[in-house]
């Protein structure tokens, strides 16, 4: 029962420097231009302007050629003006996590990038 009760706090210790380990790159990446006008109201359907931009902003943040990026995920952040986009270099590219920011008259801006798991 010694060695049982040792090896738990070992586990969690593993799983927190696991946590920690996960590389969050900020950066000062410009807003995308945007031909939205008036009041934002994010429209998360396929093919949306708001889509369009965001994988701009994400293909800025990234590096990743727009033509070539698959998106797997676009939702809201759970604040008022801000997504999160997971998206790889193709299908089976490394998927990265992409936050962005809606900036009021000036459109979608990235504000940090981690490697998703």
């Amino acid at each position: 029962s010694v060695e049982t009760e040792s090896s738990e706090p070992v586990e969690s210790s593993v799983e927190e420097e696991a946590v920690t380990e996960t590389e969050v790159v900020t950066g000062d990446w410009d807003p995308v231009p945007t031909e939205q006008t008036g009041d934002h109201v994010t429209d998360y359907s396929s093919g949306s302007q708001d889509r369009i931009e965001i994988k701009q902003a994400a293909a800025m943040a990234t590096g990743i050629d727009p033509d070539n990026m698959s998106e797997h995920w676009v939702g809201n952040d759970g604040t008022n003006q801000g997504v999160y986009a997971t998206v790889s270099d193709g299908y089976q590219g490394e998927q990265y996590r992409v936050h962005i920011q809606w900036v009021d008259g000036q459109g979608w801006q990235a504000t940090a990038v981690e490697a998703a798991e």
